[in-house]
């Protein structure tokens, strides 16, 4: 069963902010995304819904946007698995 995180009292400050640009920044470079490309809006998103979840730490922040490239990667066409 998932968890829903209630996030009414959470602020986010600009020093959140400014570390999520840094990751997503990064994350966008190691997978050349464009800033306007879909994907990135996603990861946005992704990461954004982290911070809000209460996940502040910049490494798992890293790791998780480094996962979503990675299975969105996977799931573009022409990258699907083999089926057996």
């Amino acid at each position: 069963m998932a968890t829903k995180f209630d996030r009414s009292g959470f602020d986010v400050g600009p020093e959140d902010i400014v570390r999520l640009q840094k990751i997503f920044d990064r994350i966008c470079y190691e997978n050349r995304l464009s800033r306007r490309d879909a994907r990135a809006s996603r990861l946005a998103k992704v990461l954004m819904d982290e911070l809000r979840g209460g996940n502040l730490d910049e490494v798992s922040l890293m790791e998780r946007g480094r996962w979503f490239c990675a299975s969105a990667k996977l799931g573009a066409p022409g990258n699907q698995r083999p089926t057996l």
